[in-house]
């Protein structure tokens, strides 16, 4: 199963980064700066953990997601498209879905060669 995100196949180099832009909006290139530890929070208002890092595709200038860190009882990482937020601000990262959607995200494994 193939897995894009971006327009970019899941199999191509990945790079992970503590800092970075996003663009959330293609129309009007709005740029944010994001960077590891800022909170996530559900369009519900939950706060879902920290940012990890951001997920570059080889050498490009924006990131493709945002590493979701949380700590349920066992430390756990989700891939976070870009395209999920809705918005950067006050040192949150806000997205459009739910809190339960999170668990529908693909989880992140460092062992593995592309993370998952």
């Amino acid at each position: 199963m193939k897995i894009t995100i971006g327009k970019k196949e899941r199999g191509s180099a990945k790079k992970l980064m503590v800092s970075g832009s996003i663009r959330l909006n293609r129309h009007h290139q709005a740029v944010h700066e994001v960077r590891r530890g800022m909170e996530v929070i559900s369009i519900d208002g939950q706060e879902l953990g920290k940012v990890a890092a951001l997920v570059f595709q080889d050498d490009e200038v924006y990131a493709l997601a945002i590493l979701l860190g949380r700590l349920p009882e066992i430390l756990e990482y989700r891939l976070v498209p870009v395209n999920l937020i809705a918005t950067v601000e006050d040192e949150c990262v806000h997205l459009h879905i739910p809190a339960q959607s999170i668990e529908k995200l693909l989880r992140w494994d460092s062992q593995k060669e592309n993370g998952w």
